[in-house]
């Protein structure tokens, strides 16, 4: 099953500020506000407004006007955001100070970014394989070599939909992880420079185009 996928990012600027939220919340349905605004700290509330406006952006692009204004925004009982009655399907993910999404037609995917920093491996390793401890533990660098194998899990993990409330034995033996349809997921490694970025689909997508957008423009569009 083939499909088109658009990946989109944008780097959140240092200078945003809450006059900068408050012109992008504008921007997007008053049902999806309570969501941001439950975050107490700005940084949080910013990534979670342009992964909203990311969403918006490539829905444009895709000339899916009507999705586009996000009013059919809703989760599932795990908390998986999708877009009722469209067959345009959606994953986000952020890590300070990227703000990534993907947009798939007639698929279904996962992303994940994570930025390369320190970690306490000790908290992955029940989640990873014993092939995986050994060649982290090998590594030059433990931790980027770690964080590979949780950004592909978690791109996954995302596609599923249950995310971090799979069985944990899922979760560690992700190769075995099924599609809707009972195939293996496809996943991509995507060039990412200050971190990993994977993308899960359940099919091999037709077409993949990359976009990135600057905290401006998408205030904007």
């Amino acid at each position: 099953m083939g499909g088109t996928i658009i990946s989109g990012q944008c780097r959140i600027p240092a200078w945003a500020n809450a006059e900068h939220l408050a012109c992008g919340m504008a921007r997007l349905p008053v049902a999806l506000h309570p969501e941001i605004n439950r975050y107490h700290r700005l940084e949080d509330r910013l990534a979670r407004l342009t992964a909203r406006l990311l969403i918006r952006k490539t829905l444009q692009v895709l000339g899916l006007s009507r999705e586009s204004t996000l009013d059919d925004w809703h989760k599932s009982p795990h908390g998986r955001p999708f877009l009722q009655n469209s067959y345009a399907d959606f994953s986000i993910s952020h890590a300070n100070p990227w703000v990534v999404s993907a947009v798939g037609l007639k698929c279904r995917i996962g992303i994940d970014v994570e930025i390369f920093r320190p970690l306490e491996l000790d908290a992955l390793i029940p989640y990873l394989t014993a092939t995986e401890v050994e060649r982290i533990q090998k590594a030059a660098r433990p931790e980027v070599e770690a964080l590979h194998c949780w950004s592909k899990r978690e791109a996954i993990l995302k596609a599923d939909g249950r995310g971090l409330l799979a069985p944990e034995a899922t979760i560690r033996d992700i190769a075995a992880a099924r599609t809707p349809a009972g195939e293996a997921w496809r996943v991509k490694l995507l060039e990412f420079d200050d971190g990993c970025l994977y993308l899960a689909c359940d099919g091999d997508a037709d077409s993949l185009r990359r976009n990135e957008w600057s905290f401006t423009e998408l205030l904007l569009s």
